[in-house]
C-alpha cells in the first residue's frame, strides 16, 4: 500500500483514501511502540537490572521509545513534513510530561506498593495513550488552520453589514464605503 504525499503546512491530513483514521493509526503505532518500549524496558532490567536502577533502565526505555515513536506518529500517524525539530521538542515535552508522572507511578508501585517494576510498568504504558494523543494532536504536531475562504475569495474580500459593494465594485473587490454627500450622511454609494 502507497501512502499519500505528508502535508506541506496547512492541517494535519486526517483520512486518506485506503487508510485507517488517525485515531486507529495512533493505536497501532501505540501499540508498536508500547511493545517496544516493554521489551526494551525488560531486556534492559534483566541485563543490566544489577547495575542500573530501574530509574535508570526507564531512561534508556524513553529516549529509544520517544525517537521511535516520534518517526512513526509524524510520519504514518499525523503526516506532517517541515518543522522537524520545533516538532521533535514539542513532541519530546509531551513526553516528559508522561516521563514525569511514569516516574512516579512506577517509584510508587515498587516502592510503596512492592510491586514488580515489570508489572508496573505495563499498567503504566495502558494508561497513557490517551493523554499522550491529546497532547500530540493538539501541540506536537499541530499546524495552523489554512486562511478561511468564502466562494472563492478570502474572508476579507467579503462584504459586511457596514459596506454594501456597489454595482460597479467588481466580484471580489473591496467594498466601497458610503460617502457623505452635503450636510447629511447617505448611506447609498455613489453610483454615477
Amino acid at each position: 500500500m502507497r501512502l499519500p504525499r505528508a502535508n506541506t503546512g496547512g492541517p494535519v491530513i486526517d483520512a486518506p483514501e485506503g487508510g485507517p483514521k488517525r485515531g486507529v493509526r495512533y493505536l497501532l503505532v501505540g501499540a508498536v511502540n508500547t511493545a517496544l518500549g516493554l521489551t526494551v524496558f525488560t531486556s534492559l532490567q534483566l541485563l543490566l537490572g544489577e547495575q542500573l536502577t530501574y530509574v535508570g533502565v526507564l531512561l534508556i526505555t524513553h529516549v529509544v521509545g520517544v525517537l521511535v515513536a516520534f518517526a512513526l506518529y509524524r510520519w504514518y500517524v499525523f503526516r506532517v513534513t517541515g518543522h522537524v525539530l520545533r516538532d521533535l521538542l514539542r513532541f519530546w515535552s509531551v513526553y516528559l510530561a508522561g516521563l514525569g508522572l511514569n516516574v512516579v507511578v512506577l517509584a510508587v508501585g515498587v516502592e510503596v506498593l512492592h510491586q514488580p517494576a515489570v508489572l508496573v510498568q505495563a499498567a503504566v504504558f495502558v494508561g497513557t495513550p490517551l493523554l499522550t494523543y491529546v497532547g500530540h494532536s493538539r501541540f506536537s504536531f499541530r499546524r495552523k488552520p489554512a486562511l478561511p475562504v468564502d466562494a472563492g475569495q478570502p474572508s476579507w474580500h467579503q462584504p459586511d453589514d457596514n459596506h454594501e459593494p456597489s454595482p460597479r465594485t467588481p466580484r471580489g473587490a473591496f467594498p466601497v464605503p458610503a460617502v457623505q454627500q452635503g450636510p447629511v450622511a447617505s448611506r447609498q454609494p455613489d453610483v454615477r
